[in-house]
């Protein structure tokens, strides 16, 4: 099944679910997608004292593992309904402010 790679991170931001990044050289990072925009994505890791926010850019990325298994359709269903019901608030919000 094909998934675009957006709507994962999208999902593992919205669900918090924790995961670790293979990036190039085998360098690896463990923490939560806090945001991301079309080149990067940004990472909230759990150190000791207190968390750092990793910017990665998406082609340095080789693998993502989640923390728990994902079921790919699941995950579709719930991003696209997800997303059409911020798309019907924005447009509640705009026709309120008309």
């Amino acid at each position: 099944m094909f998934l675009q790679f957006d709507i994962i991170l999208q999902y593992v931001e919205y669900k918090e679910i924790p995961c670790k990044f293979i990036l190039q050289e085998d360098k690896r990072i463990t923490g939560k997608v806090i945001g991301r925009d079309p080149f990067m994505i940004y990472v909230k890791t759990a150190d000791k004292e207190k968390g750092k926010t990793h910017f990665l850019f998406k082609h340095s990325i080789i693998d993502i593992i989640p923390q728990k298994d994902l079921d790919f359709k699941q995950v579709k269903e719930e991003i696209i309904n997800y997303n059409k019901e911020k798309k019907k608030q924005k447009e509640l919000r705009k026709a309120q402010e008309i």
